[in-house]
């Protein structure tokens, strides 16, 4: 993050973008707190530490529930600020390096014990969501190591799929 270009913003915002390998990626842990002044749940932080290609970094995302003003952060520097009053429409995504991280809605599967449960989470999620942190498109829980653990490997790039991002560039 220190590096910068003439116009004083980082080389991670202005440097082209080409996804690179996953390899160098190290989820070192996260964080969700209710942080709200008034309201204990009116305001969530989210926080991420990760490591990219040996440069660990820490991502923080609050979401003010009662203004809809979204924030992230980058090793406590922000670098955007978005109200959005519908949670489930914000997404960001930016680069650091050649990955491209990206502050997305989590995708959540849960029954509703109740009909007064379901009625709620109808209402509430059209507004209010949980968000995740992916990274080249994965969830940041991927990157996590634990000892003897493996991460998923994604698919080979076919010849033709290649060539068509070189024809692309």
């Amino acid at each position: 993050l220190s590096r910068s270009h003439p116009g004083g913003r980082p080389s991670w915002l202005t440097t082209p973008m080409q996804v690179g390998s996953d390899e160098g990626i190290i989820a070192h842990g996260s964080t969700e707190a209710k942080t709200g002044s008034l309201l204990d749940e009116s305001k969530v932080r989210y926080s991420w530490q990760l490591s990219i290609d040996g440069r660990r970094y820490n991502i923080e995302f609050t979401n003010s529930k009662t203004s809809g003003k979204k924030r992230i952060f980058v090793d406590g520097r922000q670098i955007h600020e978005q109200k959005v009053f519908r949670s489930p429409n914000f997404h960001y995504s930016w680069p650091i390096g050649e990955h491209l991280l990206s502050i997305v809605p989590r995708d959540e599967f849960k029954r509703p014990s109740d009909t007064f449960s379901e009625l709620k989470d109808n209402l509430t999620g059209k507004v209010d969501c949980n968000f995740e942190l992916r990274i080249n498109g994965l969830p940041f829980r991927v990157f996590e190591r634990t000892p003897g653990q493996q991460r998923p490997q994604r698919p080979q790039r076919t010849q033709q799929q290649q060539q068509q991002q070189q024809q692309q560039q």
